[in-house]
Order: structure tokens, then C-alpha cells, then sequence
């Protein structure tokens, strides 16, 4: 089989469609994650209710992962997307139109976004999951590479384009077309064809009732064990979810916390981190980038030697070094995380059965999510007392030895005999050949 493309990629219907989403929706998200703090302030000048209702969303979404997980494998990936991607465009909506009212009670917004971490938290498994159903495992590392080039440029070009909006209309225009690109994206996810079906989920038909049947007789706590024995029973796996655990404390909580006060100390404060952000996105697409055409014997190990590139960024920070040095071990410090999250879930999707996938993948997003706020809340009180430089150094240093341990007793799993799948939806004519040839089906 010849080596795929994007183009190749491209030329499958669900994968186009779940790409266009992710790029759309991601956009919209950026939209308002810049511009929904100030909505906030102009009805209540308080750094405390912006905290509640980022909170509220926060809360939900860690707290929902796990079920999600479950019903990520009874049902449909498309199904579960679609149906969220519906909740957020009448959340976003009901948003937009009381900021326009200009009468915007905090418990309410608070709510409303509640409800929007929610639907979030049963996209993230869903979107992962749909990957292998669509794509010969040959391909899922291109295809996740491209996913994540959609999530940096929607991380780059939505705070410009909120800029623009908060600088010429209000916040409210930006959680308009916020809830106008989940209306795309539902649309979109809604015609995806029809995927293979993966045993014990729930689909249409005789077979999908009797599958719902003996679905809902089995507890969720038995389906929750089984995605924890998945995990606890795969070196590599545990490790992994162990590393992630950690990883997010050490080095994306350690930029997150203390980035702005080394910035606010060295780099001109605001204005600075701002420009150091944008290294990192820059990072992150290039990275993306990188990952669609180099191909790793063993993408495992080579997952977390590349992100051992994030140390040198918070060893900088540390000392102070001149500006231009830190951008350039910050736009390092984006293209190795985006390379090494493109292999790992390429492990993880190559690797897992799927009819127990979005289980695996939701116990991956809870450590990742779930802990981080507990990591954050650590780090401030850290800093206070042995100083921001030297915690960045005993942080960095633990990450490069976790990192190295990590990549040491992982091994290498096991990709099981890959035959491309059954594909139920057809291609547009004249493209059927080549792409059973040379590309995915």
C-alpha cells in the first residue's frame, strides 16, 4: 500500500466532515474563550463570578468524562456528536441572546455554561473514537496530525478575530457565532455515513435492539471496570495515563501559573506573555505539521522523547534568558507537544478495541482534566515559598525524569493485524478506485 496523503485522507466523506467540524467548533471556542470574560465583567465587574462560571463549565466537564466514556461505546460516535454539537448550539445561543438583552444574571450564564461543559465532556471521547472507525490504522497518525493543525489554527486566528468583534461590537456577537459554528458542526457530523459497527454498541435495526437490550441490562459501574482493567492491564497504558497525570502538573500547569509571572518580571508583562502564547500556537501548528509525515518505528516511545523538547522552555523561564531565546524554546515547546499528543492517541487508537475505546480515551481525558486544576492550585503556594525560578527548575526536572522513565518501561504494544474496514458509505465517483488503492476507505 502506498504511503497516504492528506489529499488520500481528505477523500473520505466522515473524515472530511468530523475535520471541517473540528476546525469550525474549535474556532468558535476561541471566540469565547477570549471574549466571554469580558461579557462577564460588563455586567459584573468581579474577578469572582468570571471564576464561577468558568468553573461551572470546568466542573461538569471532569466530572462527566467517565460517563461519557460509556456512552462513547454503547452508541454511535456520530450520533453522540451530532446530538452534543445540537445542546451547544442552543446553549451558545440562549448565551448570545441575554448578553444582547443586556440583562445577564451570573447564576444563570453559570448555568448555561454548565450545561455546555457537560455536552463537551461527551464530544471529547466521541471525537477520538470516530477516527478508527473511518480510517485504516495506517492513516490515523495523518489524520490526527491534521486535527490537531485545525485546533492550532482555530487557537491562533480565534483570539484575532474575537479581537476584532470586542473592538467593533460586543461580546455578544462573538457567543453568536459561537453557537453558529456548533450549528455547523451538528450539521455537518449529522451526515456522516454510516461506520462499521463495533460489537456491544447500540446501532439501528433488529440487531441494534437486541444489542440495546442486553446493553441496558449490563451496569454502567461493570462497563466502567472494564475500561479500568483496559487500562490497568496495559503496561503501557498505565504508564501512560500516569505520565499524562504528572505531565500536566509539572509542565502545562508550571507555563500556565508561573509563565505570567515570569513574563510580568522579564518579558514586559502582559503584552509579553501574550506574544509568548502565540509562540506556543504557532508551536503547536507547526508540530501538527510535523507529525503527518514523520512516521516512527516505535511511535510510543518516540511520543515521549519528543516532549522531553518542553523542559528547555520552563529551564528558560527559570533564568530569565533574553526574549528572543525563550520564543524560540516556546515555539519548541508547542511543536513537541503537539507531535508527541498526535502519537500518543495514534497508540491509543491503533492499539485499544473499539468497542472499548472511548472508555480508555475517557479515563485519559479525566487524569489529564480532571487533575489539572489540583496541579494549579499547588503550584502557587510551591512558588511562594521556594521562589518562581526554583520550582521551575525542581519541575522541570522532574518532568524530564518522569518523561525518561516513562519512555524506558513502556515497551512498545502491540498493533494488531490491521485490515481496513468494511466502509458502509460510498465515495464520490470517479474517486472509489484510487482511494481502495492508495488511501483510506
Amino acid at each position: 500500500m502506498n504511503q497516504a496523503t492528506g489529499t488520500h485522507i481528505f477523500k473520505d466523506r466522515a473524515f472530511r466532515r468530523v475535520f471541517t467540524a473540528t476546525g469550525v467548533s474549535a474556532t468558535g471556542d476561541a471566540l469565547t474563550q477570549a471574549a466571554l470574560p469580558f461579557a462577564i465583567l460588563a455586567m459584573n465587574d468581579s474577578a469572582t463570578a468570571i471564576g464561577l462560571v468558568l468553573a461551572a463549565r470546568a466542573l461538569p466537564y471532569a466530572l462527566l468524562m467517565l460517563p461519557a466514556g460509556i456512552v462513547g461505546d454503547r452508541f454511535s460516535p456520530q450520533r453522540i456528536l451530532f446530538l452534543a454539537n445540537a445542546v451547544r448550539t442552543v446553549v451558545q445561543g440562549l448565551t448570545a441572546a441575554i448578553l444582547f438583552s443586556g440583562h445577564a444574571p451570573i447564576l444563570l450564564l453559570a448555568a448555561l455554561q454548565a450545561i455546555q461543559g457537560a455536552a463537551s465532556a461527551f464530544v471529547f471521547p466521541a471525537s477520538r473514537s470516530i477516527l478508527p472507525r473511518a480510517l485504516h490504522k495506517e492513516y490515523l497518525q495523518r489524520a490526527n496530525a491534521l486535527i490537531s493543525t485545525a485546533f492550532s489554527t482555530a487557537a491562533i486566528l480565534g483570539p484575532l478575530l474575537a479581537g476584532v468583534l470586542l473592538a467593533f461590537t460586543s461580546p455578544a456577537f462573538a457567543l453568536a457565532l459561537d453557537a453558529g459554528s456548533f450549528l455547523v458542526g451538528a450539521l455537518l457530523l449529522g451526515r456522516i455515513p454510516n461506520l462499521p459497527e463495533v460489537p456491544g454498541s447500540t446501532s439501528g435495526g433488529k440487531s441494534g435492539k437486541k444489542a440495546t437490550d442486553r446493553t441496558r441490562r449490563s451496569s454502567w459501574r461493570k462497563e466502567l471496570a472494564t475500561g479500568f482493567r483496559e487500562v490497568v492491564n496495559s503496561r503501557w497504558l498505565l504508564l501512560g495515563l500516569v505520565h499524562a497525570a504528572g505531565f500536566q502538573v509539572l509542565v502545562v500547569g508550571a507555563v500556565a501559573v508561573l509563565g505570567p509571572m515570569t513574563a510580568l518580571d522579564h518579558y514586559g508583562g502582559d503584552s509579553g506573555w501574550a506574544v509568548l502564547l502565540s509562540c506556543m500556537s504557532v508551536g503547536h501548528l507547526l508540530g501538527g505539521m510535523a507529525a503527518m509525515r514523520w512516521r516512527p518505528a516505535n511511535p510510543l516511545r518516540s511520543a515521549y522523547t519528543v516532549v522531553l523538547g518542553t523542559v528547555p522552555a520552563l529551564l528558560a523561564m527559570a533564568a530569565g534568558l533574553p526574549l528572543w531565546s525563550l520564543v524560540a524554546l516556546l515555539v519548541l515547546y508547542g511543536m513537541t507537544l503537539s507531535v508527541g499528543d498526535t502519537l500518543w492517541e495514534t497508540a491509543v487508537q491503533a492499539n485499544v478495541p473499539l468497542d472499548r475505546l472511548s472508555r480508555v480515551i475517557s479515563f485519559d481525558g479525566f487524569v489529564s482534566f480532571g487533575l489539572r486544576p489540583l496541579g494549579l492550585a499547588a503550584i502557587g503556594p510551591a512558588a511562594a515559598v521556594a521562589g518562581s525560578g526554583n520550582t521551575l527548575v525542581v519541575m522541570a526536572a522532574a518532568a524530564a525524569l518522569l518523561t525518561v522513565a516513562a519512555a524506558v518501561l513502556a515497551g512498545r504494544p502491540r498493533f494488531s493485524p490491521a485490515a481496513p474496514p468494511a466502509s458502509a458509505h460510498t465515495e464520490e465517483p470517479g474517486v472509489e478506485e484510487e482511494a481502495t488503492n492508495s488511501g483510506p476507505r
